[in-house]
């Protein structure tokens, strides 16, 4: 729509003098999410809207007993956000995003120390709201919004306080549960993006190779990635109804270990945090009214608080709506976002033929071919240390089979995509060939013409070599083949 561009640009600037107001002076960090009054801990938040007073009431209740915090905003919330917005301030401060209309931008109201809002416009209409963090290290969350784009990719637009300007990154698709958790406890956030079949893909803003990990069941409750053991490793939670009377977490640490937690009732709402004692999870019962921290053992710590129609907001600042059980994310628009075919899957052709190859080979078939995302830096020529890795992607022939100088890539429509020059394989006599070209957008133009992964290289007039994933190795260990590239 044509108003989007000149709104953004004045949402842009005025976001950047309201974060500067926000953010005036030296912040003191505390490593507990959640944490309202500054004692380290994590706390526990509900909240209610009224849509008949145009209201919203917030509830915290303090893990270290002291009397519960209560603020009211004016407005009916259609997204909640949590954090740390002041400076000289390692406090949690509750804040409400409220979609006035489908032509203004998104108001966002944030409670300060003495009880009155801070107000800023930022985003719009139709951009997804999800739990905040801090992406530039200052010990102040930075508001960011994530739009869906045209070409199936989602752009997430950071206003940085530290040196306040807007950035964008471009992460995840259509159709993705996003959030950010600082999964590595220094104190920057990395993007999260959990796709179907429990797929988790993670990014650092400052850097752009995706991680992926596969931990999850269709039908459990995911938890937002954190460090839970101090390894600085992202371990990977989700809750599972393994009973009628018993829900588990299971969790994944970042040494590849696994443990599970018994975790409440099978219907109860998990939230992950530092609450006393080291404890790490919390669970409300909405039907009783009942909240515990720990475990459903005797040990636990269980009191009331909330009530079947609140909202809960989690520690991490995931937003577990009245409907829901626990998903993260909240969302300011009313439908939700479409989905995409899994560029994960592989995808037809192989082993047939396409009206641009009378043959297609397959890149996983019986070591004939070795498909690599990545090339390493060596510190002064072959045979001398690695120094690094280029996001390059190589396809590697065992025998020559090639006429051609120089392959076009093509999309599984057949929309060419890409060329690559051959060379002989160092090290390899006898006709191993190597093609390689430097490109990090070979996967993502590939899913947004088609919605998969998959590439064919023509290595002849009539025969193509088809990749499942351009983002994935097949066929080799080194450089970066334990990771996703996208």
């Amino acid at each position: 729509m044509a108003f989007k561009k000149s709104i953004f640009q004045k949402i842009i600037y005025g976001a950047l003098a309201a974060v500067g107001t926000i953010s005036a002076n030296i912040a003191d960090v505390s490593a507990a999410p959640g944490d309202y009054d500054g004692d380290g801990m994590s706390d526990l938040s509900v909240a209610l809207v009224d849509r008949g007073t145009n209201s919203t009431a917030w509830l915290t209740r303090l893990t270290n007993g002291a009397n519960p915090l209560f603020w009211g905003f004016n407005v009916p919330a259609d997204a909640f956000v949590t954090g740390k917005f002041y400076k000289n301030s390692n406090r949690n401060f509750p804040g409400v995003v409220y979609v006035s209309s489908a032509n203004d931008p998104l108001e966002w109201y944030v409670k300060k120390a003495d009880g009155t809002d801070t107000f800023i416009r930022y985003g719009l209409p139709g951009d997804t709201i999800t739990n905040l963090g801090d992406w530039d290290g200052d010990g102040v969350t930075d508001m960011h919004v994530v739009r869906r784009r045209s070409d199936g990719l989602l752009e997430w637009y950071v206003a940085l306080t530290a040196n306040p300007r807007i950035v964008q990154f471009v992460f995840g698709l259509n159709g993705d549960r996003v959030g950010v958790s600082d999964i590595d406890g220094d104190g920057v956030v990395e993007m999260v993006a959990l796709r179907s079949g429990f797929q988790w893909f993670t990014r650092k803003p400052s850097q752009t190779t995706i991680t992926q990990v596969q931990w999850g069941l269709t039908g459990d409750f995911p938890i937002l990635p954190r460090d839970l053991d101090g390894d600085s490793l992202a371990d990977f939670i989700v809750t599972r109804r393994t009973s009628n009377e018993v829900q588990t977490a299971f969790i994944r640490y970042g040494n590849g270990q696994t443990a599970t937690v018994a975790l409440g009732l099978g219907s109860s709402v998990p939230q992950a945090g530092e609450f006393n004692n080291g404890i790490k999870f919390a669970w409300s019962q909405r039907d009783t009214g009942w909240t515990a921290i720990g475990n459903n053992s005797a040990s636990a710590n269980i009191f009331k608080f909330g009530i079947p129609t609140n909202v809960i907001i989690a520690p991490d600042g995931s937003v577990i709506q009245p409907t829901e059980t626990g998903t993260f994310g909240g969302t300011t628009t009313v439908a939700p976002p479409p989905t995409t075919p899994d560029p994960t899957e592989p995808a037809p052709p192989t082993g047939g033929s396409t009206s641009f190859c009378s043959e297609v080979l397959d890149v996983r078939g019986g070591g004939r071919f070795i498909y690599k995302q990545s090339a390493p830096m060596r510190q002064a020529g072959i045979g001398t240390p690695i120094v690094g890795f280029r996001k390059q992607p190589t396809l590697i022939m065992n025998v020559n089979i090639s006429n051609r100088s120089t392959s076009t890539i093509f999309d599984t429509r057949g929309n060419a995509i890409g060329r690559c020059p051959w060379a002989t394989a160092h090290g390899h006599s006898g006709g191993r060939m190597r093609c390689t070209m430097e490109t990090s957008s070979l996967r993502q133009t590939a899913i947004r013409n088609t919605g998969s992964a998959t590439v064919l290289f023509k290595i002849n007039d009539r025969q193509c070599v088809s990749v499942p994933d351009a983002g994935r190795c097949n066929g080799s260990v080194k450089g970066l083949c334990d990771r996703l590239i996208q």
